[in-house]
């Protein structure tokens, strides 16, 4: 137990022989957000510029439907099992402000860029799309076919858009 004054008397919170300041450090670290993330993707500055512009299907169920008068319709990606790099685009990464090689040694890399793990900010929502399908106009759909993850605020005349193909397993 400390004894921190006459004012305040004995405080159990303190632990014995750890200063005041080390916890309290530890504590204003913890609450240090995104300043202190465990992965570069973290830090994106994300605005979704698209999804406030155009028609977003206001229906969240899962499945095959018609979307009508959308753009996009908001989705869940399924995760993959255990997502990897194949490959990467520094040139790409760099436009975000990101660098290449602290995102391939990142752990959480494959999973944010694959949408097996959703970043903070990020608004996963599937493209719409119309088509024939088995000789028959299919409709205006949105089955996830390209996943777009979000738009991060970048330099002026940049407008970057995080887009993710679900036709692989591998991103």
């Amino acid at each position: 137990m400390a004894y921190l004054g006459p004012r305040l008397g004995p405080s159990r919170i303190f632990v014995p022989g750890v200063s005041a300041f080390r916890l309290l450090g530890m504590v204003a670290m913890a609450d240090m957000g995104l300043s202190m993330s465990l992965s570069p993707l973290e830090r994106l500055d994300f605005d979704n510029v698209t999804l406030k512009k155009l028609p977003v299907d206001s229906s969240e169920e899962p499945g095959v439907r018609q979307v009508k008068g959308a753009c996009f319709s908001r989705v869940k990606p399924q995760p993959l099992t255990k997502p990897r790099f194949v490959a990467v685009s520094h040139e790409a990464l760099a436009l975000l402000g990101l660098s290449g090689e602290e995102v391939l040694h990142d752990p959480l890399g494959p999973e944010y860029l694959s949408g097996s793990r959703v970043m903070p900010g990020s608004q996963p929502a599937a493209h719409c799309y119309c088509g024939h399908q088995f000789g028959q106009f299919a409709g205006q759909l949105g089955d996830g076919a390209a996943c777009y993850l979000g738009e991060v605020k970048v330099p002026a005349g940049q407008d970057p858009e995080l887009l993710r193909e679900s036709s692989s397993s591998h991103v």
